[in-house]
């Protein structure tokens, strides 16, 4: 997975197909868990041309009206109620070459599933960089 930033407009989250069902897999656990809050980094290495970053990774917490936003660390923090989450959960596996969109405030999210860009391979994932292996929090 890896996550691009534009000052010019909204988040990208891009990995392959197989590897956006390796998070969307590891987001369930984390909203079956008793846990309060995941961190799920993403890959950063190469160039996020022509986007002007990486961003280091995904951070949920449960709870509160659904906000997704920018934190000054680097990271994309994204906020909600259950059912917020699950209606996230279910945006993250799109068929290979397809893009969704999940609008909320103050930024939204473009999750593309790309089997054939720089970086990536069919069948491949980023999951070695991170999410197979969340960090969970009570």
């Amino acid at each position: 997975m890896r996550i691009f930033n534009s000052t010019s407009g909204d988040p990208m989250l891009l990995d392959t197909a197989q590897g956006l069902r390796s998070l969307q897999d590891a987001f369930g656990a984390f909203l079956s868990s008793p846990h309060s809050a995941a961190s799920f980094e993403a890959a950063t290495r190469g160039s996020p041309a022509p986007y002007d970053e990486f961003l280091l990774g995904l951070r949920v917490s449960k709870g509160g009206t659904a906000q997704l936003q920018l934190a000054k660390d680097g990271w994309l923090e994204l906020s909600g109620a259950h059912e917020d989450l699950l209606a996230f959960h279910q945006l993250l596996a799109p068929a290979a070459g397809d893009h969704l969109h999940w609008y909320c405030q103050p930024v939204s999210l473009i999750i593309e599933a790309d089997d054939t860009g720089p970086g990536m391979r069919a069948n491949s994932s980023f999951e070695a960089d991170g999410y197979a292996a969340a960090q969970l929090k009570r």
